[in-house]
């Protein structure tokens, strides 16, 4: 087994995510016939690519969460180009499937605030946020942690912009 596969434990995700981010990562595992000098980014465009011909096509749940994650990855390199249009593309996988979880759907529209608001788009990030909080709040009810995170981003957005009347009762509902 390679590095990877006895370093990271997701005994939660079903196998085929589980060999897909082993795969995705075994590139920069030399004992796997990787190099050491291989990118994070690499890694990601190897990922993104490997999504892109089908790979998780009939899991469009877990395909949306690896595309998250790849976005919050390219964000945190600051590739946030790439990072937007990966989390838009992981939106649109949950926007097409109207049976999937609505806290997947939430996710998958602060990943992509999130980007926006690193890329200065402060008005779209706002409303990506307030679209996630209003899912969040009807499938999880008014006090849930993920509320709390969403009300959380949408006071920062607010105090970013200088409104900071507006946010600190976000902020403080966000903590309550």
């Amino acid at each position: 087994a390679s590095l990877f596969a006895n370093v990271l434990n997701f005994t939660d995700l079903p196998t085929a995510v589980k060999d897909f981010v082993i795969q995705s990562l075994v590139s920069a595992d030399p004992m796997q016939g990787g190099r050491r000098d291989f990118s994070v980014n690499q890694a990601m465009a190897q990922a993104i690519e490997r999504l892109d011909h089908g790979q998780l096509r009939d899991q469009p749940e877990a395909e949306a969460e690896l595309q998250r994650a790849i976005a919050m990855i390219l964000q945190g390199n600051a590739d946030l180009e790439r990072a937007a249009s990966i989390a838009a593309r992981a939106l649109d996988t949950m926007q097409r499937r109207p049976e999937g979880s609505p806290t997947t759907l939430a996710a998958c529209l602060d990943t992509l605030g999130t980007v926006r608001m690193g890329q200065g788009r402060y008005a779209e990030a706002e409303a990506l946020y307030r679209q996630a909080l209003a899912i969040r709040q009807a499938a999880l009810g008014p006090d849930g942690a993920a509320v709390g995170s969403s009300l959380n981003n949408i006071a920062e957005v607010c105090r970013l912009t200088g409104r900071i009347e507006e946010a600190v009762p976000l902020y403080e509902r966000a903590i309550s």
